[in-house]
C-alpha cells in the first residue's frame, strides 16, 4: 500500500513501480510483472544505475514465461 500511495504522490517513480512489479511476480502475476519492467526499463534514463536489474529481471521472467508454455512431454 505505501508503495501505491507513493505513486499517486509521483507517479513516475521507478523505485515504487520496480517493487510493485515484484510484487506481482511474487504473485505469479508474471505475464503483469514483465509488463511493467519493460515500462519501467523503457522510462529509465539510460545511464540510470539500475537499469540492469530490470534487464535481469526481464531476461528471468522471459524465460520463466516461455518455459510455462512448453509441454513437459515436447522433444
Amino acid at each position: 500500500r505505501a508503495y501505491e500511495k507513493i505513486l499517486q504522490l509521483e507517479p513516475g517513480r521507478p523505485e515504487a513501480r520496480f517493487w510493485l512489479a515484484l510484487a506481482r511476480e511474487q504473485d505469479g502475476q508474471l505475464s503483469d510483472a514483465l509488463t511493467e519492467y519493460k515500462a519501467i526499463l523503457a522510462a529509465a534514463p539510460a545511464d540510470a544505475p539500475w537499469r540492469s536489474s530490470i534487464e535481469q529481471r526481464i531476461a528471468e521472467l522471459s524465460r520463466r514465461l516461455a518455459g510455462a508454455g512448453k509441454s513437459p512431454h515436447a522433444s
